[in-house]
């Protein structure tokens, strides 16, 4: 069972340090990551931001010795061994549903579960690991929900901030009847181990039409796959 991070995204000018010390913490095989893109068919832009998350990386200090990409690009039959080869996963930002769409068409949402390494998921890729999954952007509304991939019980919204509370309270809240929405700012990450999930940055616990900042000591529950 792979370990998972959630995040809301990395500095251009490098990952915080904050960020990085729980990275290290969960990322031990560092032979080769691979990047699942947000776009399938966005090949420019992915090959950007892969590598520049590839050098970010280099930079704080997790020093992978390569990089691959898995879009649309690569042949039908190799999507499963992609995914099963790469001791670290990431699921891209950029548009959610693409990418869901595109995981969910090429049957990769069970050897992602299987994976044995560790899964990481960046802004649409975090949103897309919940069994719940929420689009939530005031920018660009309505407030849309679907299942996800169903890799962990953690609902994200990336991005987040407590500007627009008309938003949060119109839009938001009513969600969080029977379940718990997590705000991601974006100094923040979510790490779910085998005995603990742990919890760093500026993360909102949304429930029951409260919300609350989250501190150091408490917890976050939530069920794996």
């Amino acid at each position: 069972m792979p370990d998972y991070v959630l995040l809301s995204t990395f500095d251009r000018e490098g990952i915080s340090q904050i960020i990085a010390s729980e990275l290290k913490r969960v990322i031990n095989d560092t032979q080769c990551i691979l990047f699942i893109a947000s776009d399938p068919n966005g090949h420019e832009k992915t090959d950007k931001y892969a590598e520049l998350l590839f050098r970010l990386f280099q930079e704080s200090g997790i020093a992978f010795e390569k990089y691959s990409v898995l879009d649309s690009r690569k042949p039908d039959c190799g999507y499963v061994n992609a995914v099963e080869n790469a001791p670290c996963i990431f699921l891209c930002g950029g548009t959610t549903l693409a990418q869901h769409d595109f995981l969910m068409q090429n049957d990769l949402a069970n050897p992602i579960k299987n994976h044995k390494g560790v899964v990481i998921g960046m802004s649409a890729g975090a949103i897309n690991m919940a069994f719940h999954s929420v689009i939530a952007n005031p920018a660009h509304p309505p407030v849309r929900t679907f299942e996800g991939l169903g890799l962990v019980n953690i609902t994200v919204i990336p991005h987040f901030n407590m500007v627009d509370i008309q938003y949060l309270s119109k839009e938001i809240f009513p969600l969080t009847v029977n379940k718990t929405i997590y705000g991601l700012c974006d100094d923040a990450i979510i790490a779910v181990y085998d005995s603990e999930i742990r919890h760093a940055g500026t993360v909102y616990k949304i429930s029951k039409g409260c919300i609350k900042l989250l501190t150091e000591n408490d917890c976050i529950y939530a069920r794996r796959n």
